[in-house]
C-alpha cells in the first residue's frame, strides 16, 4: 500500500530525497520550452500521476517558461484559506515540492490553516494597532525574547536583538500600509511605480518590491485555491486588510482537476489547463457576470 502524505516535522528537515537528475533538471529549468515540449511533458506528468495516485511531477520553471503570464491571475483572498506545504513526507522520503506543477493524492494532511500562522497573527495584530506595531503583544513578546536562548524567528533569522526585532516589525507593518494605499499589484506594475517608490519612503523599497516572485497558488482536487510556495506576508496583508482582489501565479494543480477540465471542454491538457485557469480568475467571472 502506498504510503500517504504527512507534514515535515522538526526531526525530519534535515532530510531531503535530492537526486543527481534533480540538480540537473533544475539547472534546464532556465532553458527556453516550447508549449509543445511542455504539452508532451504535461501528458506524461498526467500519465504518471494516474498510474501512481501519488507524487508530485513536472518542473514548475517548466511550466512558467511555456506558459508565462497565463498563469497569472486575480482572486479573492478571502477565498484563500489554506496553503500547501512546500516540503512533504512520504514513507521516509523527505521531498521539496516548491518546484513541481502537478501533484496528485490527497493533500489534506499537508494543508495548514492560514490563519494559524504566526504571520498570519502578526500582520492582523499589526493592522488591528492601524499600523502601530510597537503597541502590538507580537511585538513586545518578540523584544522580550530577543536576548534570550530562544528568540522569535521569522523569515529564517533569529531576531535576537532589538534592532532586529525593530527592523522586522517595521517592514512588516510599511508593507501593510502599502498594501492598504495601493492595494497589492502584480510584479510587472512595480516597475512603473519605481519612481514614486523613491518619493514615498512609506512604500517597501524598490529591489526589495521588484526582486519578489508573485504570490504563489496551487489548485486542488475540486478547484480550491491553496497559497503555495511564497507570498505569506502579502496574503496575510491582503485579508487582515480587507481587500477583494489580489494576483496570484498559478504554481501547481491537482491531477484530478486538470483531468476534469480536459474531460468537460475536450482540449489537451495544456489548452484545458489555461482554460480552467481563466476560468478561476476573478476579473474573467466578474466580466462573465457583467
Amino acid at each position: 500500500m502506498t504510503a500517504g502524505y504527512r507534514r515535515v516535522q522538526a526531526a525530519d528537515r534535515s532530510r531531503h530525497d535530492a537526486s543527481l537528475g534533480e540538480a540537473v533538471a533544475g539547472a534546464r529549468g532556465f532553458l527556453p520550452l516550447s508549449r509543445a515540449r511542455f504539452e508532451a511533458r504535461l501528458e506524461a506528468g498526467l500519465a504518471e500521476a494516474k498510474q501512481r495516485g501519488i507524487g508530485f511531477t513536472l518542473g514548475g520553471f517548466a511550466a512558467r517558461r511555456a506558459l508565462g503570464k497565463a498563469l497569472i491571475i486575480d482572486t479573492d483572498p478571502r477565498l484563500i484559506e489554506f496553503r500547501l506545504e512546500h516540503r512533504v513526507s512520504q514513507g521516509d522520503c523527505v521531498t521539496l515540492i516548491r518546484d513541481r506543477f502537478l501533484g496528485a493524492g490527497d493533500w489534506r494532511p499537508i494543508l495548514s490553516k492560514i490563519r494559524n500562522s504566526s504571520t498570519y497573527q502578526e500582520v492582523e495584530e499589526i493592522a488591528r494597532a492601524g499600523l502601530d506595531y510597537r503597541r502590538t503583544d507580537a511585538f513586545r513578546t518578540a523584544m522580550e525574547r530577543a536576548g534570550s536562548q530562544k528568540p522569535v524567528n521569522r523569515n529564517f533569522v533569529a531576531l535576537k536583538s532589538p534592532e532586529l526585532v525593530e527592523s522586522y516589525f517595521r517592514q512588516t507593518a510599511e508593507l501593510c500600509r502599502s498594501v492598504q494605499e495601493h492595494g497589492l499589484l502584480r510584479r510587472a506594475d512595480h516597475g512603473r511605480r519605481l519612481g514614486e517608490s523613491l518619493r514615498h519612503p512609506r512604500v517597501r523599497l524598490p529591489w526589495v518590491e521588484l526582486g519578489e516572485s508573485e504570490i504563489g497558488a496551487a489548485i486542488g482536487e475540486a478547484g480550491e485555491i491553496y497559497r503555495f510556495a511564497s507570498g505569506k506576508h502579502r496574503t496575510a496583508a491582503a485579508q487582515a486588510l480587507g481587500l477583494t482582489s489580489m494576483p496570484i501565479e498559478v504554481r501547481m494543480v491537482h491531477a484530478n482537476w486538470l483531468e476534469r477540465r480536459m474531460a468537460e471542454s475536450g482540449l489537451r491538457p495544456a489548452e484545458a489547463l489555461l482554460l480552467g485557469v481563466r476560468g478561476l480568475d476573478r476579473k474573467s467571472a466578474e466580466a462573465v457576470g457583467a
